[in-house]
């Protein structure tokens, strides 16, 4: 006998919708304080990985064109992530090698939460706490950027 498919309104099922939004979220934010997007973070790590190859498509976790490849590229060398080895191949200059560590854990913890099978509660419990994991990255966020207007004297 087959199984019956969850049905859309079944409490499962929309706890486990609320925690994928909220954990789609949290990663966006988690990259976003560190000054990247998903598209930047999938070629940094190819990067790092010694998968990518310049000038052409790169067909990892999403696709990324040539074309748009190269526009991330600069993106990522003027934010100081990655470098150019003599050979005009990119690369994570050491001095950068902390930063991009920084953040691979933290999306690794966040895909081991992601992963784990948790029951219809659990899902809710770790929902609620991925919102406030939201708010105090938010939070924290905000004050960096209030420092960091602080430090920046107005010239007159």
């Amino acid at each position: 006998m087959q199984p019956k498919a969850l049905e859309p309104t079944e409490s499962v099922l929309l706890a486990l919708m609320d925690s994928v939004r909220e954990w789609q979220s949290v990663l966006d934010q988690t990259l976003s304080d560190a000054g990247l997007d998903y598209p930047k973070w999938i070629l940094l790590r190819a990067i790092r990985q010694e998968e990518f190859v310049r000038h052409e498509p790169y067909l990892g976790q999403m696709l990324i064109s040539a074309t748009h490849s190269e526009s991330l590229l600069g993106d990522l060398q003027a934010d100081g992530w990655i470098a150019y080895d003599p050979a005009g191949q990119p690369l994570i200059p050491v001095d950068a090698e902390p930063k991009v560590d920084r953040v691979w854990k933290g999306l690794k913890a966040l895909h081991s939460v992601s992963v784990a099978a948790f029951s219809t509660e659990e899902r809710t419990a770790l929902t609620a706490s991925l919102r406030r994991m939201k708010a105090t990255l938010h939070d924290h966020s905000m004050r960096l950027g209030r420092q960091a207007e602080r430090r920046v004297e107005p010239t007159h």
